[in-house]
């Protein structure tokens, strides 16, 4: 009996030496595995902070190029602001043309041929039919004619003014008691063409006439201006 107590007595030991060591190990494990979470959300804080960063950096130069872009396109706009300044102010001859000498009507048909937007042509008389033919080809082409003439003639024998009105093309006479004297022609709004050249065949065989032709702008508004006032 005294055996079997003995016996009894030293395994209920082991169990509880052994249960005592799980709870420690358990202890331990839970520990460590606590731990380990702790250690996880270091790393996942760490990670989003260096994200974050990541993040603000790239933002960082992105504002930095735009701010750049931004200031770049502002001096091209004062660049280009300048350009137009220059271009509009300075005054280049493109031609210069001596009637009986050379063709003033071929120098004036081919700028006509060459217009993509508009014609305006002032002029005192209007009798030439190669002219003529030029600016109702331009007309068909979609550009934009308007052209004034001196009301003497209108209908003067050979006048191009009902031949052009018939042909779809803006065209007025000028009725003040005044001459109308004028005779210019502006092209796509920066090509000015003036001299004493009529568009006549007098003025194209017979007399001694000159035309300049002028790239300007700055010029090209001042002439338009005195054809809106002859416009009404």
């Amino acid at each position: 009996m005294r055996l079997k107590g003995v016996v009894t007595g030293g395994l209920i030991g082991l169990m509880i030496g052994a249960s005592i060591g799980f709870l420690i190990l358990y202890s331990e494990i839970t520990s460590l595995k606590e731990r380990e979470r702790h250690l996880e959300d270091e790393i996942a804080s760490l990670q989003q902070s260096e994200l974050a960063k990541a993040l603000s950096d790239k933002e960082s130069q992105i504002a930095r190029l735009e701010n750049a872009v931004t200031e770049s396109q502002s001096q091209i706009q004062v660049l280009e602001a300048r350009i137009e300044a220059i271009q509009s102010s300075n005054i280049s001859i493109i031609a210069v043309s001596f009637s009986r000498t050379e063709s003033t009507s071929q120098l004036l048909r081919y700028w006509i041929g060459r217009a993509n937007l508009s014609i305006i042509v002032v002029v005192y008389a209007f009798t030439q039919d190669a002219l003529g033919d030029a600016l109702i080809e331009a007309k068909n082409k979609g550009v934009e004619v308007q052209i004034i003439i001196d009301n003497k003639y209108v209908n003067l024998q050979g006048s191009e003014f009902n031949r052009l009105k018939e042909a779809g093309i803006l065209i007025k006479s000028d009725t003040r008691s005044a001459d109308m004297h004028h005779k210019f022609i502006i092209i796509d709004g920066y090509i000015v063409g003036t001299g004493s050249y009529n568009w006549s065949q007098a003025a194209e065989e017979e007399n001694d006439e000159n035309l300049i032709l002028l790239r300007s702008r700055n010029l090209a508004d001042k002439y338009i201006s005195e054809f809106k006032r002859l416009w009404g």
